[in-house]
C-alpha cells in the first residue's frame, strides 16, 4: 500500500471532521439488510433480506488487485479522543479463565473438514462475518497460549485453503451463506446455478479486515492469504466510493448500497486496507441528532437505519483509531450508555445478538426511527422482548476504558460465563440470553487479545 493513498485518505477524514455536526434463515444475521434505496415491493419477495436496492446500471468490471494489507502509521492519527486510562494493564488469571472458556466454543463447533464453525451451537450454517470471528478467535487463542503452534498453523491453513477454494457466488465473491461441514453455498432451486443468492459487501468487509490483521500478525500466513485475495473479485464490492452488495432473486440481480452509521464506516475501514476506492463510505456522517439519555446520537435517514455498538468498538479493538466524526459518534455512545445507567439504574450495553428463541437475532439499537432502546428484528419490527446488554459488548466497552461505566460493566460481564461457556446477554426484564454462538466468545477473544497486545488495536502488535 503506498503512503501516498492513505495520505490523502487521512487528509479527508479530518477535513471531514472540521465540518459543522446538524427472507434469509433468521438464525444468520445477513448484514447486507443495512443497505440503501429501499423499494417495499422488493422486501415482500420471498427469502428477500434485504434494506432495498439501488440497481447499477452497467456492471462494474473487476480490475487488477494488488496484495497489499499493512496497516498505514496515518491510521494511528485519526483518532481525536484525549488519552484514555485502559481498565487493565496485563491480563488477570480470571481473564485468562474467561478466555478459555470462550475458546471452549470453538472446540465444540468447530469443523475439521473446512476450518470454519458453526455460527450458532448446532447450526452448520455460516456467512462471511462468521468467518472473520473463526479468525478473531483462532489468533486469539493462539497468541493468549490456549493452542500451540501447530494447531494453530492446521486450523488456519485450512480454513484459508477453503476460503480460497470454496463456489463462489456466480464465480465473483463469497455467498451471502455457506454449510459450514461442507463449505458448500447455501442454495435454493431457483439460484442454484449462481451458486447462491448475492454477497453482502459488509459481511466480506470484515473477514478481509481480519485477512489483514492476520497477515500482519502472522507474516508466515501472507501466502495462503494471498491465494484468498487472488480468487474473490474485491472491486465488485464497491461502486462510486460506496459500499455495493448484490442479491439475485426472481431470475435477476440487483446490486445496491449497503451500510449505515457506523458499519458502514467499519466495513469500509477494512476495505481500505486492500487500497479499495471507499473514500465516499469512509467519511459518512451524520448531519442529524436525536437526544437519547441526555445524549445527542447520530441517526441515519436512509431505510432502516439500525445504531448498535458493535461497529464502533470493532473498530476499536481491531484497528485502533476511528475516523474522527465516527471516534466523536462512539463517545456519545459511550456517554449514552453511562447517562442510562447513572440516571436510570439501568444498565446497558446494547448490540446486536442471537437469541435462543424467533426471530433468532435482534439488533439491539439505542436509537431506531424516533424510539430510544429499541430492539427490532432484521427487518427493523419492534419485538415483544428486548435485550439491554449484550456479553461481548461489556466486555468490549470495558476493557476500552477505567470509567464508572466500564468497572460497572466488567462487574456485570463476570456473571455472564461459566464452566460450559458464555451466555450472548440480559433482556429488559432481567433474563437471561442464554444462546451460544461464535460472534459472543469472537469479540470476547479479541477483547481480551487487545488487553494483551498493550491495549492497542490489533493491526498494531505490541513491542
Amino acid at each position: 500500500m503506498t503512503n501516498n493513498r492513505w495520505a490523502t485518505i487521512a487528509i479527508y477524514i479530518m477535513l471531514q471532521a472540521a465540518l459543522p455536526l446538524a427472507a434469509a434463515d433468521t438464525k444468520l444475521a445477513d448484514r447486507s439488510q443495512i443497505s440503501g434505496g429501499e423499494h417495499q415491493q422488493q422486501l415482500q419477495e420471498p427469502g428477500l433480506n434485504v434494506r432495498g436496492m439501488v440497481p447499477v446500471a452497467e456492471p462494474i468490471k473487476a480490475a487488477p488487485q494488488r496484495l497489499s494489507s499493512v496497516a498505514p502509521p496515518e491510521m494511528q492519527m485519526l483518532s481525536l479522543q484525549a488519552h484514555v486510562v485502559p481498565m487493565f494493564d496485563a491480563l488477570t488469571p480470571l481473564q485468562r479463565q474467561m478466555a478459555s472458556r470462550a475458546w471452549g466454543y470453538f472446540q465444540r463447533e468447530y469443523q475439521t473438514a473446512t476450518g470454519l464453525v458453526n455460527s450458532v451451537a448446532g447450526y452448520r450454517e455460516t456467512t462471511l462475518w462468521d468467518v472473520a470471528s473463526v479468525i478473531a478467535g483462532t489468533v486469539a487463542a493462539y497468541e493468549l497460549g490456549l493452542i500451540d503452534n501447530a494447531e494453530f498453523d492446521l486450523r488456519m491453513r485450512r480454513l484459508l485453503t477453503t476460503l480460497a477454494q470454496m463456489p463462489l457466488y456466480d464465480g465473483k465473491l463469497p455467498n451471502r451463506s455457506y454449510h459450514t461441514d461442507s463449505a458448500k453455498p447455501v442454495v435454493q432451486a431457483s439460484n442454484r446455478q449462481r451458486n447462491g443468492s448475492g454477497w453482502s459487501a459488509l459481511d466480506i468487509a470484515r473477514a478481509l479486515g481480519w485477512l489483514a490483521i492476520l497477515q500482519r500478525r502472522q507474516p508466515q500466513l501472507q501466502t495462503p492469504v494471498a491465494a484468498v485475495i487472488a480468487a474473490w473479485q474485491l472491486p465488485l464490492l464497491v461502486n462510486q466510493g460506496e459500499l455495493q452488495g448484490a442479491r439475485f432473486s426472481r431470475g435477476h440481480e440487483r446490486r445496491y448500497q449497503e451500510g449505515r452509521l457506523g458499519y458502514e464506516q467499519y466495513a469500509a475501514m477494512a476495505l481500505a486496507l486492500w487500497e479499495l476506492p471507499v473514500a465516499k463510505a469512509l467519511a459518512r456522517q451524520s448531519q442529524q441528532r436525536a437526544r437519547v439519555a441526555a445524549t445527542l446520537l447520530p441517526f441515519d435517514r436512509r431505510p432502516r437505519p439500525f445504531l448498535t455498538s458493535d461497529p464502533y468498538y470493532l473498530a476499536k479493538l481491531e484497528f485502533g483509531a476511528l475516523p474522527p466524526a465516527m471516534e466523536q459518534d462512539y463517545q456519545h455512545l459511550r456517554q449514552a450508555h453511562a447517562n442510562r445507567y447513572r440516571q436510570q439504574a439501568q444498565l446497558s450495553c446494547v448490540g446486536e445478538d442471537a437469541i435462543a428463541w424467533p426471530p433468532w437475532f435482534l439488533y439491539n439499537n439505542l436509537h431506531y426511527q424516533g424510539e430510544p432502546w429499541q430492539s427490532t428484528d432484521y427487518l427493523g419490527k419492534p419485538t415483544s422482548r428486548s435485550q439491554r446488554l449484550s456479553s461481548k459488548c461489556a466486555v468490549a466497552l470495558a476493557v476500552l476504558a477505567d470509567d464508572p461505566l466500564g468497572r460497572a460493566l466488567w462487574q456485570q460481564a463476570q456473571q455472564l460465563h461459566h464452566s460450559d461457556g458464555w451466555d450472548s446477554g440480559i433482556m429488559v426484564d432481567d433474563a437471561v440470553n442464554r444462546s451460544r454462538n461464535l460472534n459472543t466468545n469472537a469479540v470476547i477473544l479479541t477483547a481480551l487479545l487487545y488487553v494483551h497486545n498493550g491495549n492497542q488495536g490489533l493491526l498494531s502488535i505490541a513491542p
